[in-house]
């Protein structure tokens, strides 16, 4: 580019110097025209060849730097694709470290849930066993103290019924507890006292008091 700028200044100062001699002799202005035209010519050439030359080394510069920024491009997109996959193998290989560990975490947990429900399962085995035999052995005495008080009940009632057998028999009579045992029984009030009163006028007549006796023993169900 300056090269050509060169060739214009000198063009310009070849036609400046035209004017200035032109008025000479018109031999040596055409010479000298003559002159300067082919000087012209000549620089023209010749910046003609730098330009072409200039074009050709810009031509080389342009492809060697479209060559510099593909061997660039290619570089950064190799560093990228080598970045991409340590990245992507990084995180694979941190994805299945911790779904292991996860594993193993689950496995752990599960092993001790077990463990704790087998031990829970055994306690309340042993308890259940131990309130068996505690309710066995309850139920045996209850049912030992049940059989005792019925054994003392029938042999309390054989008694008091033989005591009032007794008591109402001629031989055994005892007016007051005859009179008490008319006043505890369940018969109603009415019976109770025409019995009461039956009684109480027999009891120093033995002939009439062992039928009032009798009719008391039959009202009481003896």
């Amino acid at each position: 580019m300056k090269n050509l700028i060169v060739v214009i200044v000198l063009v310009a100062a070849a036609a400046v110097g035209y004017f200035v001699i032109s008025g000479q002799g018109g031999e040596d202005a055409a010479a000298m025209r003559d002159d300067a035209t082919s000087e012209a010519a000549s620089t023209t050439e010749a910046a003609k060849d730098e330009a072409a030359e200039a074009v050709e080394e810009a031509k080389d510069a342009v492809s060697e730097a479209m060559e510099a920024v593909g061997a660039a491009a290619e570089s950064v997109v190799e560093e990228a694709t080598e970045a991409a996959s340590e990245a992507v193998d990084a995180a694979t290989e941190a994805a299945t470290e911790a779904a292991n560990q996860a594993v193993e975490d689950v496995a752990d947990a599960a092993t001790e849930a077990a463990d704790a429900a087998t031990e829970t399962v055994t306690e309340a085995t042993e308890a259940a066993g131990e309130a068996a035999d505690a309710a066995t052995e309850m139920a045996s005495e209850a049912a030992e103290n049940a059989s005792q008080v019925a054994t003392e009940a029938a042999e309390g009632a054989a008694d008091s019924a033989s005591e009032m057998l007794t008591l109402l028999t001629p031989e055994g009579f005892d007016f007051d507890k005859v009179m008490a045992m008319v006043d505890g029984s369940e018969l109603d009030p009415l019976q109770k006292t025409t019995l009461k009163t039956t009684l109480e006028s027999a009891k120093d007549n033995p002939e009439v008091l062992t039928k009032v006796l009798d009719q008391i023993k039959a009202a009481l169900g003896l």
